[in-house]
C-alpha cells in the first residue's frame, strides 16, 4: 500500500497556507528528474527534493512528495 502524507503545516514565517509543486525536467537530453516541493506563495519559502526517474516512476512519484512533505513539516 502507498500513503501520501498530505497533512501540511502552515508556513513557519508567515502562517499561509503553503502550495505543492510538481515539475519535470530532462537532464543530458534523455533523463527525466522528478522536483517535488512545497512552497508558500506569500513569502516565497520553499522546501523540496528531486529524483532521477526510473522504470518504478509512480513509486519514485511518491516517495519523492513523501520526502518533500517530511521536510516541510519538520523545520524547527
Amino acid at each position: 500500500m502507498i500513503t501520501v502524507n498530505t497533512d501540511l503545516k502552515p508556513c513557519p514565517f508567515c502562517g499561509a497556507l503553503p502550495r505543492t509543486n510538481i515539475r519535470w525536467r530532462s537532464c543530458d537530453g534523455h533523463d527525466l528528474i522528478l522536483e517535488f516541493s512545497v512552497r508558500c506563495d506569500k513569502c516565497g519559502i520553499s522546501r523540496g527534493c528531486q529524483e532521477e526517474v526510473n522504470n518504478e516512476v509512480f513509486g519514485t512519484y511518491i516517495d519523492s512528495m513523501n520526502k518533500a512533505l517530511e521536510l516541510w513539516n519538520e523545520r524547527v
